[in-house]
């Protein structure tokens, strides 16, 4: 409905601003009347919001086993961007808790299916978040490799962003 809409994006906007707390109580609010009306599609949204807002609070196991969630109801109803954003999330929360062996898995879990929806923007991410897990490792060859792919896949999608992250 109309109404869990409108607490959906009060929920994220309040999430943007940082008050997790607030933000926190319209996504629950919002997921809870889009199960009540089984809508697949706005479940799934709704609970992305609410991984990402456990994520921006902290709460990073709960982020997680949110995360996971996304990725389950993505799978049923065949969303791989949710997928691939939900894993790459995850890997980043493994980066911060310094598991960079998981978060490798993870990032390259995240590259297989952006390379298989050929999102050359997504691609040139990854391979970032790839290169700076084997920079920090001090794998400097491997960085390299990694930072030049993403530049690659930045100049293909036009990034000048990304272009930029790749030249460090």
């Amino acid at each position: 409905s109309e109404i869990n809409n409108v607490d959906l994006i009060q929920g994220k906007i309040y999430s943007q601003l940082g008050n997790t707390d607030s933000a926190n109580y319209f996504l629950n609010k919002a997921l809870v009347g889009f199960k009540k009306n089984e809508d697949t599609v706005k479940i799934l949204s709704a609970t992305h919001a609410v991984a990402l807002n456990l994520d921006k609070s902290g709460e990073y196991n709960k982020a997680v086993k949110t995360y996971f969630e996304v990725i389950r109801l993505a799978e049923k109803i065949n969303q791989p961007k949710y997928i691939a954003a939900a894993y790459s999330n995850i890997g980043i929360l493994f980066k911060i808790q310094g598991n960079n062996t998981k978060a490798k898995e993870i990032y390259r879990k995240v590259l297989k299916i952006d390379s298989t929806l050929k999102d050359t923007l997504s691609m040139a991410s990854d391979m970032t978040n790839l290169g700076t897990l084997f920079e920090e490792e001090k794998k400097y060859e491997k960085a390299l490799y990694y930072y030049q792919k993403a530049l690659v896949y930045s100049v293909k999608s036009n990034s000048l962003y990304g272009q930029a992250l790749s030249y460090g």
